[in-house]
């Protein structure tokens, strides 16, 4: 073998030391490349993650959008959950619930009698007669209601000076105007308003051509004012009802004021065993509005708050008791939603059935007689059940694991309609309270002034609480309320 030169040798050296170089620098590179690609492996989950939990709020949102296009469009489990949303449904009514009932003595304002002895064709004497008995019910003419719907009264009211009092005194008191609105219109004017969710335009063209009667938008305003101050103690006494009742709902939608000063929210609060309902307008959405709504009870036992997760629910009540309908609803929909698939579809979905079974066998346990010692018994496999429906999974979408720590977490909140009698399982009440004045929003489209959203709550509050209450005899019930407030 060839000895080497020593310039062969540091030659070859020289290479060994750049190899060497080249390695180190290579394995670096390597390094940091492999770092990079765990972290962007970490931020690609995250981002698939944030993507379906984006998909799956744009889904909510759409169904929101267009949810009467699609209220047809129900799912088999959408139909086993008919009982729990407390629909109608499509169930079997029998062929009485399609007919009028039958008209009680005192509603029959005429009896007429159509007498028959012989064929109206050839006149040959009948036989078997019977009479058979018919109801009519009708309304006065439409010609006839405008003729006789308004009321024009001329008064003439004696005056005079006492030089003992040293005053001018009349009959009965003296109005500003020479001409004024009846108590009768006043009451009307309020009725369409609130009950009929009619706007100042339509509330003008209804008595325009019913009554023949005119008002502007301006007489209006006045009238559903002063009403308000009217009834103003009869809403307090309303508040005052609610708590003194075993528990209270809540609950908040929008409402905007054109001019804001306060807030573009509505809040609601109802008695849980009348329905008695206070209305709130105006408001922000913050926690000082639900501690203002709630106030203080008027009882010595505590009153529970029945309302759904809202941050401005917490830590509010001494008892808090959770609506279990939006849990419920909320795994409905991740069940029959469009943007998961597979494995982690298949998990929402046994998510729901689980807890639609819990939710039955709850709810059959609520509506028997309240016995506390029966119900703790069957809290504790409820509870078994909950948690084993509650335990975090791998491959769980984010949005089913948030519902879960949340159903864990706020157990016992969800368990208090069983461990306290008339507490009720849902917050359905104050939904369907704010039902009413969404439907009013989509005429009116809120409030202009801070003082009408003020005059809102007053007249909301106390003539729905009526209506409710009352609806056969609202009018004579309205009148007497008035005659009250003014003693």
């Amino acid at each position: 073998m060839a000895k080497l030169t020593d310039q062969e040798i540091k030659r070859r050296l020289q290479e060994g030391q750049n190899y060497k170089r080249l390695y180190f620098e290579l394995k670096v590179k390597y390094d940091l490349l492999k770092k990079e690609n765990k972290q962007l492996k970490v931020e690609i989950v995250q981002l698939k993650a944030e993507q379906e939990k984006m998909k799956l709020q744009l889904e909510e949102l759409i169904k929101i959008t267009f949810s009467r296009a699609k209220k047809n469009k129900k799912t088999k489990q959408d139909k086993d959950n008919n009982d729990h949303d407390q629909s109608h449904g499509s169930g079997s009514r029998s062929p009485d619930s399609y007919r009028r009932p039958i008209p009680s003595e005192e509603e029959i304002t005429d009896r007429p009698f159509f007498p028959l002895t012989c064929c109206p064709d050839c006149r040959t004497p009948l036989s078997r007669r019977k009479i058979i008995e018919r109801y009519l019910e009708d309304i006065i003419a439409p010609a006839e209601l405008v003729r006789m719907g308004k009321q024009v009264i001329k008064q003439s009211i004696a005056t005079g000076y006492c030089h003992h009092c040293r005053k001018q005194v009349s009959a009965i008191p003296l109005t500003k105007n020479m001409v004024t609105v009846g108590e009768n219109v006043r009451m009307l004017v309020v009725y369409g308003n609130t009950i009929l969710r009619l706007s100042f335009e339509q509330i003008s063209h209804w008595l325009k051509n019913l009554f023949n009667f005119t008002l502007s938008d301006g007489e209006i305003n006045n009238i559903l004012t002063k009403q308000a101050r009217q009834l103003l103690p009869v809403m307090n006494e309303i508040d005052r009802n609610i708590r003194g009742q075993p528990a209270a709902h809540y609950d908040e939608s929008s409402w905007l004021v054109q001019e804001e000063e306060q807030g573009n929210y509505v809040w609601v609060k109802t008695g849980s065993q009348a329905p008695d309902t206070i209305f709130r307008f105006g408001q922000s959405r913050g926690k000082g509005v639900a501690e203002k709504l709630k106030g203080e009870t008027n009882d010595q036992e505590v009153q529970v708050g029945v309302s759904d997760a809202y941050v401005a629910y917490q830590n509010l009540f001494q008892e808090h008791a959770l609506c279990w309908a939006h849990p419920f609803r909320k795994l409905r929909d991740l069940a029959n939603t469009k943007e998961l698939f597979g494995r982690r579809l298949r998990r929402c979905r046994g998510a729901y059935l689980a807890f639609q079974e819990l939710y039955h066998q709850v709810a059959d346990l609520h509506r028997q007689p309240f016995d506390l010692a029966e119900r703790e018994k069957a809290l504790v496999e409820f509870s078994k059940t909950l948690q084993e429906l509650t335990e975090a999974k791998q491959g769980d979408p984010a949005k089913l694991t948030s519902i879960k720590e949340h159903l864990w977490k706020n157990r016992d909140k969800y368990w208090l309609c069983l461990r306290k009698p008339n507490i009720p399982m849902d917050n359905n009440k104050a939904e369907r309270a704010l039902r009413h004045i969404v439907l009013k929003r989509k005429s009116s489209f809120g409030s202009k002034t801070q003082k009408g959203a003020g005059v809102m709550e007053v007249l909301f509050s106390v003539l729905l609480t009526l209506w409710w209450k009352k609806p056969k005899n609202f009018f004579q019930e309205y009148a007497q309320l008035l005659q009250l407030s003014t003693a």
